[in-house]
């Protein structure tokens, strides 16, 4: 499975070019995201576990990207 993570701070700022940006970057490496995981307007200094991306972390598997 490949995984996009992205995550804004504020509900001014917007996820779509991180999205354009990893998009980018996967191809390059001859992937393509199967899943999107958003923490929208959740502070990257909080802990991993308080966010949708500590979820992400329990779930991946050997082989996931």
């Amino acid at each position: 499975m490949v995984y996009g993570y992205v995550r804004v701070s504020t509900d001014k700022q917007d996820t779509e070019g991180q999205k354009i940006g990893i998009v980018e970057k996967a191809h390059k490496l001859g992937y393509e995201i199967e899943e999107w995981i958003s923490d929208d307007g959740v502070s990257g200094v909080k802990e991993p576990g308080k966010r949708k991306l500590g979820r992400l972390l329990k779930k991946v598997k050997s082989g996931d990207v």
